[in-house]
């Protein structure tokens, strides 16, 4: 069986999400409803990141809508997370 085209990933709980900020920094979080581990780059699905990307493909941009101000981002992949 083969894996789905990337494009048609969604996130959701359990996804690892790598994506690029405006300033064109790249970062990887996976996201979970069981725990938090920054250290690891785990974070719950309560969070205003996790909140913005659920239910976003590969390509697709957002805004983040955090305590410290919003912020925008495009997603360059999505993987199934090792939780």
């Amino acid at each position: 069986m083969s894996e789905p085209n990337s494009s048609k990933k969604v996130i959701r709980i359990g996804s690892t999400v790598t994506y690029v900020n405006s300033s064109g920094e790249k970062f990887t979080f996976t996201i979970s409803d069981r725990e938090i581990d920054l250290l690891r780059n785990i974070i719950s699905v309560c969070s205003p990141f996790a909140k913005a990307v659920l239910g976003k493909r590969t390509g697709e941009e957002t805004t983040v809508k955090a305590p410290r101000g919003d912020y925008k981002i495009k997603i360059l992949n999505i993987s199934l997370g090792k939780l």
